[in-house]
């Protein structure tokens, strides 16, 4: 089908700024040139925008969308008038971003107003904005949605034998193709509203369009109908799933009376089990898996189920044997989900990216995976893309509390990757406040609302306060137990902190952030003695080598004394940090006749530091975003005679790589100066005093001296 061609689109106008107007703020730029006042009201500040982006004044009319959003956050219509000069900009990514708050500022309005054509016009640019990002199903969604707020749409069918329209109307609907499964289920309805299978088959239909509260009334209305199909009432299960913990007593109650219903109801059963575990009723759960896997032994959702089972109970190398043999038989979403699960509680976010990536392709509808995946990227440092996965999460799930709060989580984690601080604030507690309502007693809740405290508003009573009921409700809660560990080591009360992580490490020994964190700790208390930080780093190391594999014994290097050597150097801290002040002056220096220079930096953030570095190094790669194995194939590929971490057990290692050995030769400097427990780094580099204070027996890496 030819693509249908478009108009030239003129460039943008933005003003020419003189000399002089530098000195001016961009807000009193804004006013003077569309004529406004010192005081400004709610419709006076919308019209001025209007016209800014009329006379493509992009600018004027940015500047006045964020100081608008500033005062009144909740205003869908600055939202949509900031989308709509972010497309004129051609920066369809944050248009986006836009227009989904304006449609999330809308649902918060009451229900009496009509609010259709705002929704229709906000989901056509939607479209627009994944149209122009080549993200074509995205778009094609969105103009579904836009096509189902249109107020002037109209519902036709051509047909009216009910059991014909609706043989018709199941399978798209389980295709997703619901504009034209509706239809058919409304003729249905229309012919006969006691059809029992057609209120379920439009419960269906709304559920997949995210009308969770509309999918509710519809099943309840079949079980109305007829209260004794065991189906309907796995299905009414089903679809309170999405609207979260408060609705998950129902969800028990409607597996539990579908069994009873039907005592050989696998489905229900295995959906009985996800529920119970979702209570933390773990024996409950069992035995309702043990009730559908004496049914049907090979029952997949079942297996997978059990699966999570186990993980929840802390079994996790059990549990990721059973989802690989799950996946053996099937590579099901699920399964899926829950090894990527795995893989993030055991310190391997970057394999947790690539496994959810591969199960939202499958299923691009499960708000667990989207918070899952999000949870992923997070862990990896890419706030924006975990924003963009709870973003979906909860657009498909709003009742989910803990997606609503991960996604408060990245929002602040964004500000420290240079997003608005005011705007990405306020949408983050914004958030918070709807995860409070949804679930008050969610420990990663008040993780999130910790972190908002001691890093954002640098209140650290208040931040202990909210990691210490996190952890009264969850005790065992990692994450709470290590940001309390920080809140403690802000004080400087570093013996409290290193309790803390060390009883983090002790709940989750195989999660190597957790490890690295604990050493870090380890490292900063007098009390701590050589031989028990290295006996902690020796742990980490084999855990690490357990999860990367055997260290490669050879490289394509020619063993060629009079070759120029090719140094790669480490790091996330090619930023302003003070590795970064150190070894910049190194790069600028360096015999370029002898030396050549790469840099491998594990962050997706860059400043002008960054900027000085990329231009004192011969090259420059960035691997913040790739696994141990792509990261060491691209070192292999690079030739890299000596390979140097600059991090040790700080913030952005990738300790992970060097644990594969991608060189022949690896040598740890400057960020840390302990042993990294890493059988693969050769040695230790230091200057003499350093080494001659140090116990060398508590190093495993092999002293390098530095001489002045």
């Amino acid at each position: 089908m030819p693509k249908p061609s478009r108009t030239p689109r003129a460039a943008p106008s933005r003003p020419k700024v003189s000399p002089t107007d530098t000195a001016i703020p961009p807000l009193e730029r804004a006013k003077t040139r569309l004529g406004l006042g010192d005081k400004l009201e709610l419709s006076e500040a919308l019209a001025a925008i209007r016209r800014a982006l009329d006379n493509q004044w992009l600018l004027e009319a940015e500047v006045l969308a964020r100081f608008v959003l500033l005062h009144r956050p909740e205003e869908p219509n600055a939202w949509a008038l900031r989308g709509e000069a972010a497309l004129a900009d051609n920066d369809p990514a944050s248009a986006r971003v836009y227009f989904h708050e304006a449609l999330r500022c809308l649902d918060a309005r009451p229900a009496v107003e009509d609010l259709r054509r705002q929704r229709h016009l906000y989901w056509r640019a939607i479209a627009e904005a994944n149209t122009r990002l080549n993200r074509r199903e995205e778009a094609e969604a969105a103009l579904l949605e836009a096509a189902r707020h249109d107020p002037n749409a109209r519902v036709q069918a051509s047909a009216t034998d009910a059991a014909a329209l609706l043989n018709r109307a199941y399978p798209l609907i389980l295709q997703n193709q619901l504009d034209q499964a509706e239809p058919l289920i409304k003729a249905v309805l229309q012919a006969d509203p006691a059809n029992a299978a057609a209120w379920q088959g439009l419960a269906v239909l709304q559920h997949k369009r995210g009308r969770h509260e509309e999918a509710l009334q519809a099943i309840d209305r079949a079980i109305e109908l007829n209260p004794h199909e065991a189906g309907f009432w796995n299905n009414r299960g089903v679809l309170l799933k999405p609207l979260g913990a408060p609705r998950n007593p129902e969800r028990i109650a409607a597996y539990q009376k579908a069994v009873a219903l039907n005592p050989r109801f696998k489905e229900a059963y295995s959906n009985l089990a996800d529920a119970l575990m979702n209570d933390g009723r773990l024996d409950e759960a069992a035995a309702a898996l043990e009730q559908a896997l004496a049914i049907d032994p090979d029952y997949l959702s079942a297996a997978i189920n059990r699966a999570n089972l186990l993980k929840l109970r802390g079994e996790k190398k059990e549990a990721l044997a059973a989802i690989e043999a799950v996946l053996e038989r099937q590579r099901h979403p699920e399964a899926l989900n829950i090894k990527g699960a795995i893989l993030l509680e055991t310190g391997d976010p970057h394999q947790a990216v690539a496994v959810l990536e591969e199960a939202r392709a499958l299923d691009s509808r499960n708000a667990s995976i989207l918070n899952n995946l999000g949870n992923a990227y997070l862990a990896t440092a890419r706030p924006a893309k975990a924003i963009d996965g709870y973003r979906a999460a909860v657009l498909l799930a709003p009742g989910m509390a803990e997606a609503q709060a991960n996604l408060a989580l990245a929002l602040l984690t964004q500000i420290n990757h240079g997003a608005p601080r005011g705007e990405y604030l306020a949408m983050a507690k914004n958030h918070l406040a709807i995860a409070q309502n949804l679930n008050p007693k969610l420990p990663q809740l008040f993780i999130a609302e910790g972190i908002l405290k001691s890093q954002h508003e640098h209140d650290r009573d208040a931040a202990q306060a909210a990691y210490e009921k996190a952890l009264a409700l969850q005790p065992e809660s990692v994450q709470a137990l290590s940001g309390l560990a920080s809140v403690y080591a802000d004080m400087g009360e570093r013996k409290k902190a290193r309790e803390l992580l060390k009883r983090a490490y002790e709940l989750a020994p195989d999660d190597t952030d957790i490890a690295t964190s604990y050493i870090f700790a380890l490292n900063y208390d007098p009390d701590s003695s050589p031989e028990e930080i290295l006996q902690a780093a020796l742990a980490y190391g084999r855990h690490i080598q357990a999860r990367v594999g055997e260290p490669y014994r050879d490289w394509p290097n020619a063993r060629d004394p009079d070759k120029r050597l090719k140094v790669g150097f480490v790091s996330g801290d090619f930023r302003r940090h003070p590795v970064a002040y150190f070894t910049v002056g190194l790069f600028e220096h360096l015999p370029r006749q002898e030396v050549e220079v790469y840099a491998y930096h594990n962050h997706i953030a860059s400043d002008d530091m960054t900027a000085r570095i990329k231009a004192a190094v011969d090259h420059w790669r960035v691997i913040a975003e790739m696994s141990v194995d792509a990261a060491c194939e691209l070192i292999r590929a690079d030739g890299i005679d000596i390979l140097i971490d600059l991090s040790g057990h700080t913030g952005y290692h990738r300790l992970d790589v060097f644990a594969k050995k991608p060189a022949p030769v690896a040598v740890s400097w400057l960020g840390f100066i302990t042993t990294t427990g890493i059988h693969a780094i050769d040695y230790f580099a230091a200057d003499a005093v350093i080494l001659n204070e140090m116990t060398t027996a508590a190093f495993i890496e092999r002293p390098l001296p530095f001489y002045h």
